[in-house]
């Protein structure tokens, strides 16, 4: 994503006749651009509303705009606004607000766009007085970044009636951290000053009259959302684009009744939907709904990731078009500020629709909590929905639940918090109860997931850990008879932490997979499979296995960039790696449908993290017709005569049980894997629940 004017793929030169000037250069500079000075040419409509060309993401970014137009005069009309400023104001004021009631109907939008800069204090604009022996024929402008990067362009004076349709348009960009170029862009910065200062010698640069300011502001709209700037050409006075749209927001009838269900609780509640159900549309609908019922929305949605973000972000856009959205999180420029200006519009009526984007790293700060104090306005709806709603549950997250939040709206395929239940209480006490269920099974039977085969993989824990595992189970027996307090409750927490890892990490797992991967290899080919492992260690000692097979694969962790991830995704759906290794990055909301194949080293007894990973692997897929999974499985290393030591080996089994369990009920091949079982659970006398 580019964040600043250097990143902009720029060109030296733009000729109209053969560039698109518009898409190629001023939407993408000013998209990133917070100041724009510009000497625009002899003032006419024409020239106010191709001035305002490429503005709309650089007024929702806050960005301000200097302005100099001329008015070209006669030299017996120069000569009498130059003797009086009383007769001069009065005279510009008249020839420009004609100007202005004779404006071309397909041009008043992108002069409404200018009233409404103006009303907010993002534009100021003077008028340049030149006598007929003078011609203000400038054409230079600006832009200017949040990081001190500024480029410039000047060149040919062509926004004259017809330089929408007929004019072929010219001029050159000067980039000022380029050597070769920053003497041309000073040249270029201190024409401008020299105009805006009133220094120059051939023009009398005035401040707009107070009667053009009000008539520019009389026609401009009351709020950013009504803002129709025309983004393309005019095409014989008919062909005009909007960046105002209706919602595309088309609900299944499941999601419909969602939300209805949770306007009846108060607009509270929690949507426990199955990985890959629809959770991110069903909750817009959920906005969309307050929005249309109240006239105007603030959304925070708060997620655990940047991924996540760009992802709600991507759909907003396409959903929701008439919608302002502001990323707020560290990493993007100036997030406070917008935040701030943002809120205040929808504080001052001016935003009926606004998204703020954010992580609970962030959402949880005093700077946040701050600015949203600062610009609420009870008589609003603040609707909070909490994308992976389990991880806001964690103590230094759960400052991000303010009560302001009039509208609560959790998201997640498992709600509860494992190990947890204090966090697990403070969820239910702020989002209220679970006002929605969309199981897996149900997704599945619906068609919109995947149908499966699971197939459990024992490997038993050698002697080594099973005495760690002893001892970690003797500590944890001993802390629950210690006093029940906040403390006690994160070291036990730990303890159980610590004693899993044992169960996800044992050695002889790897002995293990490599049989499966031989198989699989064998019997089946490697198409489209992915590898779960649990830390690096293991993923270093997985991806040995799998290239002595000869598995074209890359691993696939946190480390890689969010680009270089996107990429192996690409290159995976593709067919050029065979196998993906994993470790972490894919439990939460990393999509790769392609997926046929799971092998999951990293077995876990969390339900977050195993639903999350089955999840991963059901995603409906062109050509995908079912998946398999395989699961290792953990077993005691064998029946010792100890009473106490031997319901610690059950407990072991019990572990695995509850996963196995929940994975077998939806599985197509239950009855065939369900034999393998029935003998374990009979030597070890444990049984499902």
């Amino acid at each position: 994503m580019v964040e600043d004017l250097r990143n902009v793929q720029l060109k030296k030169f733009y000729d109209s006749d053969k560039d698109d000037i518009l898409k190629e250069f001023f939407i993408p500079t000013l998209s990133v651009s917070t100041s724009y000075k510009r000497l625009a040419g002899f003032f006419s409509s024409t020239v106010l509303a191709t001035a305002a060309r490429g503005l709309s993401k650089f007024i929702l970014n806050g960005g301000k705009m200097e302005l100099v137009i001329g008015a070209h005069l006669s030299k017996d009309d120069f000569e009498v606004v130059r003797s009086s400023s009383e007769k001069r104001n009065e005279f510009i004021s008249n020839f420009v607000i004609h100007e202005l009631e004779n404006i071309d109907s397909m041009l008043l939008d992108n002069v409404k766009a200018l009233g409404w800069m103006l009303k907010n204090n993002l534009l100021e604009l003077k008028i340049a007085i030149v006598s007929n022996k003078g011609i203000f024929h400038q054409k230079v402008g600006i832009f200017e970044d949040n990081k001190g990067n500024r480029i410039s362009f000047s060149g040919s004076d062509n926004e004259t009636g017809s330089a929408w349709k007929y004019n072929i348009e010219e001029f050159k960009v000067f980039r000022s951290w380029i050597p070769e170029e920053v003497d041309w862009f000073k040249s270029d910065l201190e024409k401008f000053n020299r105009f805006w200062s009133n220094n120059s010698k051939k023009a009398i640069v005035m401040n707009a009259p107070e009667a053009i300011r009000k008539k520019l502001i009389s026609i401009s709209p009351n709020s950013v959302n009504d803002l129709k700037i025309v983004e393309g050409e005019i095409v014989d006075n008919k062909e005009k684009t909007s960046t105002s749209q209706d919602s595309r927001l088309k609900l299944r009838s499941y999601q419909i009744s969602a939300v209805e269900k949770w306007i009846k609780n108060g607009s509270k509640g929690i949507f426990e939907m199955a990985t890959g159900t629809g959770k991110t549309i069903t909750a817009l609908g959920a906005a969309e709904r307050i929005s249309k019922e109240n006239g105007r929305i603030c959304v925070i949605i708060s997620v655990p990731y940047k991924h996540l973000a760009t992802q709600w972000k991507k759909v907003i856009e396409k959903q929701i078009p008439d919608s302002i959205i502001v990323e707020a999180y560290s990493g993007v420029a100036d997030w406070k500020k917008k935040l701030n200006s943002r809120l205040k519009y929808y504080r001052d009526n001016l935003v009926k629709k606004l998204f703020i984007v954010s992580l609970y790293s962030t959402s949880s700060t005093t700077d946040f909590i701050d600015i949203i104090n600062k610009n609420h306005n009870q008589k609003n709806s603040y609707l909070i929905i909490a994308d992976e709603m389990h991880n806001l549950g964690a103590p230094s997250l759960s400052k991000g639940m303010l009560d302001i939040y009039n509208k609560r709206l959790g998201l997640s395929a498992t709600p509860t918090r494992h190990f947890d239940e204090i966090g697990t209480k403070t969820l239910e006490k702020y989002f209220d109860r679970v006002v929605f269920k969309y199981s897996l099974r149900k997704a599945i039977t619906d068609g919109l997931l995947t149908p499966y085969e699971y197939y459990p993989v024992f490997v038993t824990l050698d002697d080594q850990e099973f005495q760690k595992y002893l001892d970690y189970s003797r500590k944890i027996l001993f802390s629950k008879k210690a006093e029940n307090d906040e403390k006690a409750e994160e070291y036990l927490r730990m303890l159980l932490i610590k004693r899993s890892k044992i169960i996800k990490s044992s050695k002889n797992k790897l002995v293990e997979f490599k049989k499966i991967m031989e198989s699989i290899s064998k019997n089946e080919g490697i198409d489209h499979l992915l590898v779960y492992c649990d830390s690096g260690g293991q993923l270093i000692e997985a991806q040995k296995i799998i290239n002595e097979l000869g598995i074209i694969n890359h691993k696939f962790t946190q480390i890689e960039s969010l680009s270089e991830r996107n990429q192996i995704i690409d290159d995976f759906d593709k067919g050029v790696y065979d196998c993906l290794a994993a470790v972490k990055c894919l439990d939460e909301g990393v999509d790769i449908p392609s997926i046929k194949t799971a092998v999951i080293l990293a077995s876990s007894s969390n339900p977050r993290e195993y639903i999350q990973r089955r999840g991963r692997v059901l995603r409906k897929y062109k050509g995908k017709e079912s998946a398999k999974i395989y699961d290792f499985c953990v077993l005691p290393p064998n029946l010792i005569e100890d009473s106490h030591l031997r319901e610690i080996e059950k407990g072991i089994l019990k572990k695995e049980l509850h996963r196995i369990q929940d994975f077998l009920d939806t599985a197509e091949n239950k009855a065939y894997t369900m034999n393998i079982l029935t003998d374990i659970m009979m030597k070890y006398n444990v049984f499902f629940d």
